[in-house]
């Protein structure tokens, strides 16, 4: 395995344990040290139609099915951000044959499950065109996917700790 390589398996090990301490912090704050975030769990709630005999028509209806633990699943999404890099390490042969070609399938694969983290930042494509096109460092391919790495980061970091002390707005 060439260092560039060995370098960029390091680095997502690194990246995936910066996502797996912020999300133990955030499983921390959430459940336990700040309070009004483990308060905060919006009721989520079925609404349906259902048959009323008497008018002999549809009505809404609803009944409540849980509550969700806001807290704890804003920390998930770090955690499945910190999986997916500890993925990418255990299957490092895959995934540099990928980078070899100019893809990666993993992105596609995460990008998929948290894809809301586009949202708060629009520099990815910006980094794409740049890696597909080939322009200054991009030219090495291996660069652009350092780069996507580090927006990605930065993106899923500030969004989650963004929409958890937001749970804590009046």
């Amino acid at each position: 395995m060439d260092l560039k390589l060995k370098k960029l398996k390091r680095f997502n090990l690194i990246m995936g344990t910066f996502h797996l301490v912020q999300a133990v912090l955030m499983l921390i704050f959430a459940t336990t040290v700040i309070q009004k975030i483990a308060e905060f769990q919006p009721k989520i709630i079925q609404l349906y139609l259902a048959f009323n005999p008497e008018t002999r028509s549809l009505e809404t209806s609803s009944k409540e099915l849980f509550q969700l633990p806001f807290g704890i699943l804003v920390a998930c999404f770090l955690f499945i951000s910190a999986f997916a890099h500890y993925l990418i390490v255990l299957n490092s042969k895959r995934y540099f044959e990928d980078l070899q070609k100019g893809i990666n399938q993993f992105r596609w694969f995460v990008w998929a499950i948290v894809g809301t983290y586009f949202i708060a930042f629009n520099t990815f494509p910006i980094n794409m065109i740049l890696q597909y096109k080939r322009i200054g460092k991009w030219k090495d391919y291996l660069y652009g996917e350092r780069v996507y790495i580090i927006l990605s980061l930065l993106a899923k970091s500030f969004l989650a700790w963004l929409v958890l002390f937001g749970a804590m707005q009046p």
